[in-house]
Formats: structure tokens, C-alpha cells, sequence
């Protein structure tokens, strides 16, 4: 049985460089015959450039966070722990 990882990623705070890097390190930590890799990308359509064509090119399901107000402050990173939570208590991971 293949052991999930999850990733989620702000791209809002990320360069492709960084990502491209991470994506890089990452698979040499993880056998891809043993995990799947299950990836989403958060950020607001209007501010991503290339950092979403790259997470698209990786599998990654997009998630919008669309403008709440003007700053537009934190909306991302509190979606992103929303998710995180609402995963937690409502699959089986926990039990794993």
C-alpha cells in the first residue's frame, strides 16, 4: 500500500526556483514506487505568474484564494491551515 504525502504550497511566497528546489530534494527523500504525492497550490489568480503554470506541470490541484479586501493579508496561509485542519479530523490519516 502506497503511503500518501501531502503538499501545499503558498504561491504566493514562492519562486519557481525555490519550488523547482524543493521538488528536486524532495524526490530523492521519497520513492515514488512507495509514496504518492498528493499537492495543491493556494494563491490568488490575479498575483500568480509562472509558480502556477510550474505546480500545474507537477500534478498539483490549484485552490484560489480570491481577494477579501483590499490588503489581502493572510488569506492564503489561512486557508491553507483550514485545509490542513479539515483533513485531519475528517479522514483516515489521523489513524495512520
Amino acid at each position: 500500500m502506497s503511503k500518501k504525502i501531502l503538499i501545499y504550497v503558498d504561491a504566493e511566497n514562492c519562486s519557481v526556483a525555490k519550488f523547482d528546489q524543493f521538488v528536486e530534494e524532495s524526490s530523492k527523500d521519497f520513492d515514488c514506487h512507495e509514496y504518492v504525492v498528493i499537492g495543491k497550490f493556494y494563491g490568488n489568480h490575479s498575483v500568480l505568474g509562472e509558480i502556477a503554470i510550474r505546480c500545474m506541470q507537477e500534478g498539483y490541484e490549484y485552490v484560489d484564494t480570491f481577494m477579501m479586501n483590499t490588503s489581502n493579508k493572510n488569506v492564503t496561509d489561512m486557508k491553507i491551515v483550514v485545509d490542513c485542519i479539515c483533513l485531519l479530523y475528517t479522514s483516515d490519516a489521523a489513524d495512520d
